[in-house]
């Protein structure tokens, strides 16, 4: 699934970049500066919970989109208060994953910085 997700991500012209383990995970989101993550609940080792709990703590900022299988609404409740800005379960649409990551992009970008001019 990993595979396919970012085959279709970098189709869209979006950066990838994949870990296979909630260990793995903590390690790249925080060596680099993404736009967005996407992260399974079930993970080996430390699952998704932990790990969107434990980039919050760090003061990762960087918005979570969870997709995962776990669709029972206490899921989706502890996915969004460990951290998560947005909960989509599997199967679910290609394109409503794309709108979402959008949605997720534009409302955490920074503004543009404005030139000072002189006159």
């Amino acid at each position: 699934m990993a595979e396919l997700l970012r085959k279709g991500l970098e189709d869209q012209h979006y950066c990838v970049t994949l870990a296979y383990t909630g260990t793995d995970g903590l390690q790249v989101a925080g060596k680099s500066d993404f736009s967005a993550i996407v992260l399974d609940v079930i993970l080996p080792g430390i699952n998704g919970y932990t790990v969107a709990q434990r980039l919050r703590s760090t003061g990762n900022n960087t918005p979570i989109l969870m997709l995962t299988a776990m669709d029972a609404l206490d899921e989706v409740v502890c996915g969004l208060d460990a951290g998560a800005e947005d909960y989509m379960t599997k199967p679910f649409s290609f394109l409503e994953l794309l709108a979402r990551l959008r949605a997720l992009v534009r409302r955490t970008a920074k503004p543009p910085r404005s030139e000072e001019h002189t006159s």
